[in-house]
């Protein structure tokens, strides 16, 4: 008889991604449509669109369609909302956070968390400049991000801690605040 592993804690910390959320949600093309342009307005300008707005760039005859939609990605751990308002929409936060993500234009939005902060890099196919304080002791750490790699760190020798906290819970609440960078 074989017997096969049970996966451990930190197997299914990795494996949990967004994209692992997005693919069990189930998104209809509406849905996933919704979503993506919530990810475009945040990556454009650090705020995400009001339901009203998304109704309208995407020329949707329902608010109701679009409120469904945001609630659903709310469910699925896909967005987090305060409110009717939203609030996040991974990587991004609208609300100021510790992590600053600086685009070439001059442009910044904010990041959810450390690891998220790398991947606007990668989502977005863009070179960007993190700028993070040190929740130990608040110095600032300058990550500069270009061609798919680290150009530069300052101070060199930084690191990045994930935590590895329990989970079915929200993860922007449970364990967003937990993946910094460290002086």
């Amino acid at each position: 008889m074989v017997k096969t592993k049970e996966k451990s804690k930190e197997d299914k910390f990795i494996e949990e991604t967004v994209k692992d959320r997005i693919s069990r949600a189930k998104l209809s093309p509406l849905e996933d449509e919704i979503r993506k342009y919530i990810l475009k307005e945040f990556a454009r300008n650090g705020k995400p669109p009001f339901p009203e707005e998304i109704m309208k760039r995407l020329r949707l005859s329902s608010l109701d369609a679009v409120n469904q939609s945001i609630e659903k990605l709310e469910k699925a751990d896909i967005l987090s909302r305060k409110g009717d308002k939203i609030a996040s929409a991974y990587p991004f936060s609208a609300a100021k956070t510790r992590h600053k993500v600086v685009f070439e234009d001059g442009h910044e939005v904010y990041a959810l968390c450390a690891a998220d902060a790398l991947g606007i890099h990668f989502m977005l196919e863009k070179d960007i400049t993190i700028l993070s304080r040190c929740p130990g002791c608040e110095k600032e750490i300058r990550i500069v991000v270009k061609g798919d790699k680290i150009d530069s760190c300052n101070p060199d020798g930084i690191i990045e801690f994930v935590s590895n906290r329990e989970r079915g819970v929200c993860t922007v609440e449970a364990l967003c605040p937990f993946i910094n960078f460290f002086y």
